[in-house]
């Protein structure tokens, strides 16, 4: 999964381009380092992630976003943004609660009755 989390001046993205590939994890590394107002603060090979500070002042998200993709690093078509994330998330809890719910009102009302067992299968 490719993954974007941005604050002004921060930048968090997950590749599974450099998951567990150390000698791709250094490239990205080299890659971002070499650009201006760029530090790679943190590369984590068992999750494909990099955290990288940069100055406002010099450059924006865009333009590392832009670089990972031209080396082939990244790839904006497929990833998700942390409020993507966090709405599939909570969308996944409310359909699990609303079925919990559903189920539990439905085995209230048909217990005891020969109908019980269907509340098994809910």
């Amino acid at each position: 999964m490719y993954y974007i989390h941005n604050i002004p001046g921060r930048i968090r993205i997950k590749t599974p381009e450099i998951k567990n590939n150390r000698y791709k994890a250094e490239a990205v590394k080299q890659t971002l380092n070499a650009m201006r107002g760029v530090s790679v603060q943190d590369v984590n090979l068992l999750t494909g992630s990099v955290l990288v500070h940069y100055n406002t002042a010099v450059t924006d998200v865009r333009s590392i976003i832009d670089r990972l993709e031209k080396t082939g690093y990244f790839n904006t078509s497929l990833s998700v943004t942390n409020d993507d994330y966090v709405k599939t998330a909570a969308t996944k809890v409310g359909n699990f609660a609303a079925k919990t719910i559903f189920g539990a009102a439905l085995d209230t009302a048909l217990a005891g009755t020969p109908l019980a067992l269907i509340t098994v299968f809910i």
